[in-house]
């Protein structure tokens, strides 16, 4: 296991976003039509599954067939002082409700990496080291053979606190930032031809610490910070098909910083992150729950999050159940780590 130690006083940049308002279908307008309560119509179920090996955030996560994979990331420095970044993974198998460690990525410990897979394997890349370098390589996991190997790097500037997803078997990558500078253009990597090209640029404004996610057919891009307005709510559909970019419908009162979320079928799910100031009060990780239907357009509001409210945890789906676990929660970050793993089954 390779790790890194970093500083106490360690130091997230804050990001540059902004972004167009579309028309807000919110929970609250849907729960008057249909004459229900948003707290009296959660359309699933939490249940606590085996905690994570270790405590971890701004670690990188992924699925591939019926595992998930959590590794990287930042824990607390057991001798007192600072963080460590690290380079070991692990893989949650749900039908056991158990852990164990699969190989090393063989290269220093980091977090804020990037992670996505195709159906049959997993890719890290970029993030930072405790010297807050930023990386521009990316990694493949092959589970047949449990190793790790490094692909064609990330070209152009290599963005921090990027976002990830995949469709048809390509990775998809973008926005984030690179020093000061704040970005969002996307790439497409292709791992049959290991390589990389460029496709429509994300339409809202640059930005950091944003949320994607993917079902079979669309991405999803949305939320996050800058520095003038705070967290942001906005959110987009990627269709890979016609390369074009389409801004959805937000969440009033929705604006997040590294929030958590997966999606189960058709509906995507968006929860828990901060409200965008770095080392924010207990109070102010959010705690709220949110269902977005492809279909509808439409955002319903779930019953309040019912776990610690937190930030940078990890989260994957594997069928139609969402999993999330580790993270953070304020004012202390060294006594604030998180090891509950929960999964989320729908109605």
């Amino acid at each position: 296991m390779k790790k890194l130690t970093l500083m106490a006083s360690i130091s997230f940049l804050l990001f540059v976003i902004g972004c167009a308002k579309d028309e807000i279908k919110t929970a609250d307008k849907t729960a008057q039509k249909t004459g229900l309560t948003n707290e009296e119509n959660g359309d699933g179920n939490w249940t606590q599954r085996a905690n994570f090996i270790k405590t971890r955030l701004s670690s990188a996560s992924f699925s591939i067939g019926n595992k998930g994979y959590v590794g990287l990331g930042l824990d607390s420095n057991p001798q007192g002082n600072g963080f460590i970044a690290y380079s070991e993974f692990w893989q949650y198998d749900p039908a056991f409700d158990s852990w164990s460690q699969i190989a090393d990525v063989p290269t220093e410990g980091r977090f804020d990496a990037i992670a996505f897979a195709t159906s049959t394997k997993g890719y890290i890349g970029l993030g930072r080291n405790s010297g807050f370098k930023i990386f521009q390589d990316l990694w493949e996991y092959n589970v047949s053979t449990n190793a790790w190997h490094t692909r064609a790097r990330f070209p152009g500037m290599h963005p921090d606190k990027a976002v990830a997803f995949s469709i048809h078997n390509k990775g998809y990558v973008g926005t984030g930032s690179c020093g000061q500078i704040y970005l969002k253009d996307f790439m497409r990597f292709d791992p049959d031809k290991n390589k990389w090209e460029g496709i429509s640029e994300f339409p809202g404004s640059r930005r950091s610490g944003a949320i994607s996610l993917a079902t079979a057919n669309k991405g999803f891009v949305g939320f996050g910070y800058n520095t003038a307005e705070g967290g942001l709510n906005d959110f987009y559909e990627y269709d890979p098909l016609t390369d074009v970019w389409t801004q959805k419908a937000s969440i009033d009162e929705g604006e997040r910083f590294q929030p958590s979320g997966f999606t189960i079928g058709e509906n995507v799910y968006i929860f828990s992150g901060s409200h965008g100031r770095f080392y924010p009060e207990y109070g102010q990780i959010k705690n709220d729950f949110w269902k977005y239907n492809i279909t509808t357009g439409v955002w319903v509001k779930q019953p309040a999050f019912p776990l610690t409210p937190r930030m940078d945890a990890a989260w994957f789906n594997i069928g139609n159940k969402g999993y999330i676990g580790g993270g953070i929660y304020f004012p202390d970050m060294h006594k604030s780590m998180l090891p509950d793993f929960w999964e989320f089954s729908e109605n």
